[in-house]
This record gives structure tokens, sequence and C-alpha cells, in this order.
């Protein structure tokens, strides 16, 4: 495929996933509207607590401190031999989520994969296998801990369903990188599908992130990560208690956790950019397991959305900015810089 006809075909595919994902955020936003009093939802919002919500914001920070500390340690060492240091791993880690908040489909993945592969002339494939091993653990961990407090507050059935099938899905995604990985390492190639010429590219890039994802060869630093995951997610559910308390819901910490597995675990899904509707309509779902319903279960799940979706957006442009960039293309494309040593 000459470059321009793929240039096209890459166009075609975003402007594909924006439509599709609008689509789909519009659904869920009328979904979620449907029968709601909005001056009434307003109004709860209203009343929220501001030395909790400062309190949320600091957890916001810590967790994405974590974060970046997890992706350290799947990422591949720096030019100097050494682990990418935290504060250089941050910067293009909040860029991503940048790129999240503005892009469909959850594309600000391969903006932060692609920075940091430049800014620290690292391998691309680890850098976006690292990005992908790091969201296959997330889920994993995460549909483990909602498969728990959904069975902990006795939720709806179709949500342990859910959650199983997340974490199924991730320890299969999990699975396929290892022995893709292992087959990698022993430097075999990738399957070549007799039936068709798509299987067989499908099957080589899945050997390159495989490679770059590096599971079978490093369990420790994976159980690491999975450590912090927990850690993070946990912070998550943090978050969800103290915006139920700002806004003077009961909420139980378990039933936290469960709003937190549904909101995040719906992102998944491409919607709009920022998982506008998506985001809502799960979390007011699972607030209503939780014994939270109607008005006051969607200004929950709008002051969640908009307390952590604009901070980490407002950090990743300032990173942006501060990394010399204009824009996310422009910034993924610069030459990359070489890490000075500490």
């Amino acid at each position: 495929m000459s470059e321009p006809r793929a240039t096209a075909a890459g166009q075609g595919r975003r402007v594909l996933l924006l439509v599709v994902g609008i689509a789909v955020s519009v659904l869920a936003t009328f979904l979620v509207l449907r029968g709601m009093d909005i001056a009434q939802t307003g109004a709860i919002l209203s009343r929220a607590q501001v030395p909790l919500l400062i309190a949320i914001l600091g957890v916001v920070a810590t967790q994405a401190l974590l974060r970046a500390a997890r992706w350290r340690l799947l990422l591949p060492r720096g030019t100097t031999g050494r682990p990418i240091p935290v504060r250089r791993v941050l910067g293009p880690m909040l860029v991503g989520y940048l790129g999240n908040a503005l892009m469909p489909a959850r594309l600000g993945e391969v903006v932060r994969a692609a920075l940091i592969a430049r800014r620290e002339a690292i391998s691309p494939a680890e850098a976006f296998g690292s990005a992908v091993l790091e969201r296959i653990v997330d889920v994993f961990v995460l549909a483990a801990l909602g498969i728990l407090a959904a069975l902990a507050v006795a939720a709806p059935g179709w949500m342990v369903t859910a959650a199983v099938a997340g974490a199924l899905v991730a320890g299969v995604g999990l699975a396929v990188v290892a022995v893709a990985g292992a087959a990698a390492a022993r430097g075999g190639k990738a399957v070549t599908a007799p039936w068709g010429g798509a299987l067989t590219r499908i099957g080589r890039h899945v050997a390159r992130l495989a490679a770059g994802a590096r599971v079978i060869d490093r369990p420790s630093v994976v159980a690491g990560a999975a450590l912090l995951t927990l850690a993070a997610w946990l912070l998550d559910a943090t978050i969800f208690w103290l915006a139920a308390r700002s806004l003077g819901l009961e909420l139980a910490p378990l039933g936290a956790m469960l709003v937190s597995a549904g909101a995040v675990l719906s992102t998944a899904v491409p919607t709009a950019p920022g998982y506008v509707g998506t985001f809502e309509l799960a979390a007011v779902a699972a607030a209503g397991a939780a014994g939270i319903v109607g008005e006051p279960a969607l200004a929950f799940a709008v002051l969640v959305h908009v307390i952590t979706l604009v901070p980490l957006s407002l950090a990743g442009a300032i990173s942006l900015w501060a990394m010399g960039g204009r824009s996310l293309r422009g910034l993924t494309a610069a030459r990359p810089t070489v890490q000075a040593a500490p």
C-alpha cells in the first residue's frame, strides 16, 4: 500500500471511530437523561462540599503518580541504561490522558507510547507493548475488584457477568501476549495463515506487540505493576466515596468500588472523546445497585467524571506545552531527545 493511500486509510478509520463513538455517546446520554430532572440534578451538584472536592483532587494527583511509577516498571530502560525517571514518564502519560479526552477510542494510549518512544529513544514496539500490557493488567485487576464488590452488595446478575467477562477478556489477552512474547523471544516467526494475508498481518502485529510487552521473562515486574494497579484502583474507589460524601449521599466503600469498576470499565467502549454518556450511564446503573438512584445518582456520576477528567486533561495540556508541543500530532512527530543522566 502506497504512503498516500495508507494515510487516507488511516484517516478514514479515525473518522469512522469518531462517528461510531459519537453515536454511542449520544445513545448513552439519551438513555441516562431519560426521565431525569436536569434542574434538580444541578441543584444537587451545587451542594457539593468544597473541602471534600479538594481532597479528591489530592487523590487524583496521587493516583497519577502511582500510574506513572507503574508504567516506568513496564518500560524498557532508557539510553543511560537506567530505568526512565518517573518525572519523565509522567509528562507523556498525562499527554496521553489529554489525548483520551480529545480523541475517540482511547487513542491517547497510542499518543503516549509514541511520545515516550521518541523522547527516550526506545523501541516503539516496546513502548506500545508496555502500554497495552498496562491496560490488560488494569482491566484484570479492576474486573476482579468489581466481581468481589458486586457479590458483596448483591448486585444484579448482569453486573457480575459483565465483571467476569472483563476479567476473562483481560486474562486471555495476558495469556496471548505471554505466549506470543515467549515465541518471539525464542526467535519464532509470526504464524502465516494459509487462508488470508489479513490474518497473517494481524499475527505479525501481535508478535511485535507481545515482544514489547515481555511478560514471561519478568514476572516480578508484572507482579509489581499489578500491586501498583491494585493501589490505584483502591484510590479510584476512594474518589467515588469522597464524591458521594461531598453530595451528602450514603455510599459504602464496597459500593464505591462497584461504581468505580462499572464506570471505568465502560470507558473501554468506543465513544466520543471524554467517554461522554457511557461513563454516566454505567455509573448511574452501578450506583443504583449500591442504593443511589435517580437525580442524585446522575449528579454523582457527573461530579466524578468532571473532577477526574478536567484536572488530568489540564495537566496533560500543561505537559504538552512544557515539552514544546503545540499539538498532539506535532509533539509525537518531534525528534527524539536523549535522556539526560541524573
